[in-house]
């Protein structure tokens, strides 16, 4: 059976759509975590450097995914204890809990021009 000119153009448009698809694709694995969509952000070296040296084990569930947000629009989901237990990460997943204590609130983060991350919390005192 011989394939037409039409057939070979179409099985090239396709491929050449995954292609793109894939190259577009916004999530990149770390290893501990994925940048999700990187914002307004054109260059996350320097965000994925201060993520790994920053301790974010406090933001990180036993079994559920978390999505940190910064102010710029990058978000990068943490993978859970359990995630990294299986990927052959030494993790005591028994320290880890699924659930926030009462009236947490997640922060944003901010990375500073000499690569810390803050964190960002809404004032919830009382206005005078």
């Amino acid at each position: 059976m011989k394939i037409n000119f039409l057939q070979r153009l179409f099985i090239l448009l396709i491929a050449t759509t995954f292609i793109a698809l894939q190259a577009n694709a916004q999530t990149t694995d770390y290893g501990t975590f994925i940048i999700e969509s990187t914002g307004s952000v054109t260059n996350v070296k320097p965000y994925v450097h201060a993520i790994q040296k920053a301790n974010m084990e406090a933001y990180r569930y036993k079994t559920k995914l978390d999505t940190i947000s910064f102010d710029n629009g990058v978000k990068v989901v943490l993978l859970s204890a359990q995630e990294l237990f299986i990927k052959g990460i030494h993790i005591e997943v028994a320290d880890y809990t699924d659930e926030q204590s009462v009236g947490y609130t997640k922060p944003v983060f901010h990375l500073t021009s000499d690569g810390k991350l803050v964190a960002l919390y809404k004032s919830i005192g009382k206005e005078k």
